[in-house]
């Protein structure tokens, strides 16, 4: 990768575009490929920009009335949790790639660096806790022999996306008789974590 990129500004600004901005994924992604400028060649971009992706957030709505039906969420869960993990190549991806897992903590602190976020058990050992995703393969497929650095900004970018777009399957499924919000973050188990918004009875608010 061009050590005139800057990837660690990149990231930050992404997600704090999404946070603060409420960008969605073609907004930021475009903002991606900006910030790496000439780091990334034209078809590259083009590749990028082609990968589907809006098919995946109704696939996943439905992964995830599927979880809460079989592992339902602990009734002392106080936040969310959208955890970056690195995967191996397998039989299903011939790359290593980047894919979230998701996981409800029983406490919350957005002053602690995210501690809390080690706390998380509600999906531990379920068979459903890695949805199985393509849209993350293929970002890696394109982008791997740029760098991991851009295949996981764009994951981490899209994951908080798909959060924010998952929100309102939260609002269906959970319960807010003792909450009445849950705190949703995004971010690597060995990284930084990004406190993106709330779900809500109404869906998602970024406040």
């Amino acid at each position: 990768m061009n050590a005139e990129v800057n990837y660690f500004n990149i990231q930050s600004q992404v997600m704090q575009a999404i946070i603060n901005n409420r960008a969605g994924f073609p907004e930021v992604r475009e903002e991606i490929i900006k910030g790496y400028g000439n780091a990334i060649p034209g078809d590259i971009a083009d590749t990028i920009r082609s990968i589907e992706y809006e098919s995946t957030y109704n696939d996943l709505r439905e992964w995830l009335r599927d979880l809460v039906r079989i592992d339902p969420p602990p009734n002392d869960m106080q936040a969310l949790y959208f955890g970056l993990a690195d995967f191996i190549p397998n039989e299903g991806s011939p790359v290593e790639y980047v894919q979230f897992y998701l996981d409800g903590s029983p406490s919350f602190d957005p002053d602690d660096g995210g501690e809390w976020a080690c706390e998380c058990s509600w999906t531990y050992g379920s068979n459903l806790r890695y949805p199985v995703c393509s849209t993350y393969v293929n970002f890696a497929k394109t982008c791997n022999d740029l760098g991991n650095q851009l295949t996981f900004t764009i994951s981490q970018a899209f994951t908080a996306c798909l959060a924010i777009e998952l929100a309102p399957v939260f609002a269906e499924i959970l319960s807010f008789q003792t909450h009445d919000r849950y705190p949703i973050a995004v971010g690597h188990d060995s990284g930084d974590l990004y406190l993106i918004g709330y779900a809500t009875p109404d869906g998602f608010n970024h406040r």
